[in-house]
């Protein structure tokens, strides 16, 4: 038997569709992925004994095909907690250091709550600058560590990938629910 929900739990459920609910049509089409990998697993006691490290990377807007967009949008800087499983995102104005980017990542640290942590990212200038001014602001022991893969290798970094197409995936979720909502399609260069 199918679950069907209350129209108070749909309600509520449209507002940001978190968590992720196998009923809903706009989770269902814009973050389920086939293959997953089975999980480590770490006992509570040598998680709690690891250091934190929160690996990032900028997503690329793309078009329903998987292709890049040529039109120019904000950049979104893509994350994940390693011990927690926290996603973060945020809409930063360019690649590379700027005030609001710098402000908001450190932020998102000190929500975090760690006071030791690495910062991972592949080896792209542009993130790692932006990480190491990070941590120039922060207090805490702060850590950039590059992740050492082949530069182009997207793959090679797939803590951080899987992050982002869990985050695109919310994104296309929430975009197909306000289209259906409004019953138009709502483009990429789109004004609000």
């Amino acid at each position: 038997a199918t679950y069907v929900p209350s129209k108070e739990e749909w309600d509520v459920h449209m507002r940001s569709h978190i968590p992720f609910r196998r009923w809903c049509p706009f989770c269902v089409k814009g973050r389920c992925k086939s293959g997953a990998h089975p999980k480590s697993k770490k006992s509570e006691e040598d998680k709690e004994r690891e250091v934190a490290v929160i690996s990032v990377d900028y997503l690329e807007p793309k078009s329903k095909e998987g292709k890049k967009e040529g039109i120019d949008s904000l950049r979104i800087l893509g994350g994940i907690d390693r011990k927690m499983k926290w996603h973060l995102a945020m809409m930063v104005p360019q690649a590379g250091i700027n005030g609001y980017a710098v402000e908001a990542m450190s932020g998102e640290i000190e929500l975090s709550g760690y006071n030791r942590l690495i910062l991972k990212s592949d080896q792209g200038p542009d993130i790692l600058n932006l990480l190491k001014a990070v941590k120039g602001e922060r207090k805490e022991d702060v850590e950039v560590q590059p992740e050492q893969s082949p530069v182009g290798e997207r793959q090679s970094n797939g803590e951080v990938e899987r992050a982002n197409q869990t985050i695109e995936g919310q994104i296309r979720s929430m975009k197909m629910a306000l289209e259906c909502r409004y019953k138009m399609e709502i483009k990429q260069d789109h004004c609000a």
